[in-house]
């Protein structure tokens, strides 16, 4: 179970993650443009992630700097609901060097294709 409550718990789920966000994340880049990961909690933990593309409005200046600066192709920006209305957003992907958005996306969707 993960504690989003906190930055470790955020932190260590999306670690345990990373490809299915970084995945979900750029796809969703390219068909939409950029946008932040999703994430809401609940007693028994994560829920699915969604995508809100930064087209669709943003009233969180935290959140629309982020957007409006990361590198899609290396980086996923993640808003975490906490608590209702408390949130909580950051960029992950730098941690992950060889493991980018973009190239987890094209080894994927490469074995999507090549399976029957």
């Amino acid at each position: 179970m993960y504690d989003l409550l906190t930055q470790e718990g955020r932190n260590q789920f999306v670690s345990d993650i990373w490809e299915a966000l970084a995945f979900f994340g750029y796809e969703q880049f390219l068909n939409h443009g950029r946008g932040a990961v999703l994430i809401r909690g609940n007693e028994s933990g994560p829920e699915v992630p969604r995508y809100a593309p930064l087209s669709a409005g943003c009233e969180d200046e935290q959140l629309k700097k982020l957007l409006e600066a990361y590198d899609p192709a290396q980086e996923i920006v993640c808003q975490f609901n906490l608590t209702g209305m408390e949130t909580s957003c950051g960029q992950y992907g730098s941690e992950y060097p060889k493991h980018s958005p973009e190239h987890i996306y094209h080894i994927l969707s490469q074995k999507q294709e090549e399976q029957p």
